[in-house]
């Protein structure tokens, strides 16, 4: 079965790893370009591996 998540979650995630300084460079280059251009290349190696992050984490 597929899990589900909330790509607002999925952010929040994302910027919590970027505050706490836990982020790569990539992850932290998918975040810019979510704060500029509103949207992220969800196709990216480096999204597909913040959601297998995100999913396997108590966040």
């Amino acid at each position: 079965m597929k899990k589900q998540y909330m790509f607002s979650n999925l952010i929040g995630f994302l910027e919590t790893k970027v505050i706490n300084e836990t982020a790569t460079p990539e992850e932290e280059n998918l975040y810019q370009d979510y704060l500029w251009y509103g949207t992220v290349n969800k196709k990216s190696h480096t999204y597909r591996n913040l959601v297998s992050q995100y999913l396997n984490s108590s966040y």
